[in-house]
């Protein structure tokens, strides 16, 4: 049964049927894959772009101008430069009003030698005027007439923060002179909390190679691999992380995969290509989808059967189509040998009508046919004259 429908069938269209299946198989496989890698792109490149918009266009894009408005004040100078007192209350009610459009952790002015002399207050009305973070780099940059971004752990408030300093010129003054900067310390709390939504462990490394803000709280301070001495004690100088002893993660980030908490995971590192910062990923290992190939298995051999039907078909029409064309030529040929035959008769009749010679056909002593001549000697006028008579009627009996 099955080899009178496989005969309608080639073997290259078999084989071209195995081929191209074959082909979509192997693709659908690399596509599976793919797609699973493209799930865990989607999830990170979200993050990554949210992280640098929200530091870079939200915080800093607003924060330089609000800062450089603040630093044009005179009375922001006067308290910079020691003509007013520190923290007197019109310069305090500018910095807080500024910290509550700003929605900042602090916002405060330092003199020229890095003592802060005018502060919003922070927590239950606590204040940093009075204290000297002349060490911290956001100061030493502002000082030399540049803008500073610094992530560090206060000192005085312990608490994690991104910090923003711009240098306060002397208006009065025909050198431009810098008398001291104007500085806005923003909390980490929307990056922590977007980074803690991430379904998988994750965390924001410094330049400085520290992770400052992680889903992960025993990561916090951690170096993501062991960090030479000289930039150990360079940290303790700038107490950038204050009193946080830096030690290295119980795994090295460049290695391919790790464990963590009793669980595999694959190591990956993203570039946030924004002040050299890097987002240090544990994503678990592809799991592949057996589902995915098994529908696509299922689907791939529906595809190869009905290809196969279809061939048998087709080869079926082709096979009744050359039968039919066969047919149409024998009938053909058959219809012209019947004229032929019908042709040859009627010359041959006409042949013997003709014949001057008497031909008289009798079956069983009955006259079944006489031509003319015949007619004539017999002295019939009709043929029907003539036809049924008996033959012993005309011949003489010897």
């Amino acid at each position: 049964m099955i080899k009178q429908y496989l005969r309608y069938i080639s073997l290259q269209q078999f084989a071209l049927i195995t081929l191209i299946c074959l082909g979509t198989g192997i693709g659908s496989y690399y596509w599976i894959l793919q797609k699973n890698e493209t799930v865990y792109q989607s999830n990170y490149q979200k993050i990554k772009e949210t992280l640098v918009e929200k530091v870079k266009l939200q915080i800093v894009g607003k924060t330089e101008k609000s800062l450089q408005r603040l630093a044009e004040q005179t009375i922001i100078q006067h308290v910079a430069s020691g003509k007013n007192t520190p923290d007197n209350q019109l310069v305090l009610n500018t910095l807080i009003v500024s910290q509550q459009i700003l929605d900042a952790s602090l916002v405060f002015v330092m003199n020229s030698e890095g003592l802060v002399v005018a502060s919003s207050p922070y927590g239950e009305g606590k204040t940093i005027t009075g204290n000297n973070y002349a060490f911290r780099p956001y100061f030493q940059q502002a000082s030399r007439g540049m803008p500073s971004f610094y992530f560090a752990l206060g000192v005085t408030t312990l608490e994690r923060g991104l910090y923003f300093a711009l240098p306060v010129f002397s208006s009065q003054s025909p050198k431009n002179e810098i008398i001291g900067t104007i500085n806005i310390k923003y909390s980490l709390e929307e990056i922590d909390r977007l980074l803690k939504n991430f379904p998988h462990p994750i965390a924001l490394v410094l330049e400085e190679n520290v992770i400052f803000s992680t889903n992960q709280p025993e990561w916090l301070f951690h170096s993501v691999f062991p960090l030479p001495e000289t930039t150990l004690q360079q940290l303790k100088q700038s107490k950038q992380f204050a009193d946080e002893d830096i030690i290295p993660l119980p795994f090295h980030w460049d290695q391919a995969q790790t464990i963590f908490q009793e669980k595999a995971y694959l190591i990956k590192k993203i570039p946030l290509e924004y002040q050299s910062w890097q987002l240090l990923l544990l994503l678990p290992p592809l799991v592949f989808p057996w589902i995915d190939l098994f529908l696509v298995i299922i689907g791939l051999t529906v595809i190869y059967f009905l290809g196969i039907a279809f061939m048998i078909v087709w080869g079926r029409k082709k096979d009744l189509a050359q039968q039919l064309i066969q047919t149409e030529y024998l009938e053909q040929v058959l219809d012209e040998r019947t004229q032929e035959l019908r042709e040859n008769e009627q010359r041959y009749r006409r042949l013997v009508e003709n014949s001057p010679n008497t031909i008289i056909i009798h079956c069983n002593s009955e006259i079944v046919f006489s031509n003319r001549a015949g007619l004539a000697l017999l002295g019939a006028s009709q043929p029907n004259l003539l036809l049924g008579k008996s033959i012993a009627e005309i011949v003489h009996p010897d």
